[in-house]
């Protein structure tokens, strides 16, 4: 693993490589961006910031969650409407860009996908929303909670893929958009807490519909009880008697 990640950037360094792929493998912005990642959890956990009391940070996670849910859903119908994946919905927003239906798969280079401003406008937003998700780890170090390796993983490869497939007019790049979006939208829309129990506490009660003339009134709680009784006697009787007969 070590050699072929050596051995990937001697031919990056050493001209071995496309010039695109190696200025791409080179760009600060990516270097600097991913790797200083790297440093965000270490740092965090040497500094004042980390709360671990209960309900630290609460309201600016529920913003940032929402933000971010909302988001992914915008990025999502948008992709679907430049692939014309929209029923029909979308129609009005390819008017106003201007856009026509794109086609996947037709062999050529670049692929078509990229003369759609629509999709390039989502996927290069969806690529520096990627750096803004590194706010995901550092909610977990501020509230003092331990970091997985795949959620370090992730956050330091999502910017590379991204990167990469912009840069190098990768097609395939809608897989990654609609899917992470999708995903990302049910995730951030989960991980909004509910109300707290004292807004719900003083929510109104659910009205009761009214009672016609010929309604009877609702029997109390200790009339359901004894019908209980009684129909769970009825019941075992009736068993009784049949397994005799039978």
């Amino acid at each position: 693993m070590v050699d072929a990640v050596l051995g990937l950037f001697n031919s990056v360094f050493t001209g071995d490589v496309s010039p695109p792929l190696q200025k791409a493998l080179t760009d600060p912005q990516i270097l600097i961006g991913t790797f200083g990642y790297l440093l965000l959890a270490p740092l965090l956990r040497r500094s004042s910031l980390v709360d671990t009391r209960k309900g630290a940070y609460k309201r600016c996670m529920i913003a940032y969650n929402t933000v971010m849910a909302v988001y992914s859903l915008g990025c999502f119908l948008v992709t679907m409407t430049a692939l014309g994946w929209d029923y029909g919905y979308g129609g009005w927003l390819r008017a106003l860009t201007g856009d026509k239906v794109v086609e996947l798969y037709t062999n050529t280079c670049p692929s078509p996908v990229f003369e759609s401003r629509l999709f390039v406008w989502a996927a290069t937003s969806f690529y520096y929303s990627k750096y803004v998700e590194y706010l995901d780890t550092a909610w977990l170090v501020l509230k003092g909670k331990p970091v997985s390796f795949l959620q370090t993983f992730h956050h330091f490869g999502a910017p590379w893929d991204m990167y990469l497939a912009l840069t190098l007019k990768n097609e395939g790049l809608w897989i990654f958009v609609i899917l992470n979006a999708f995903i990302h939208t049910l995730m951030y829309t989960c991980a909004v807490p509910p109300p707290p129990a004292a807004a719900r506490r003083h929510r109104l009660p659910p009205p009761t519909p009214p009672r016609t003339a010929h309604a009877p009134p609702p029997l109390p709680r200790t009339a359901h009880a004894a019908f209980g009784r009684a129909w769970l006697r009825v019941t075992r009787a009736c068993t009784a008697a049949a397994a005799t007969t039978g």
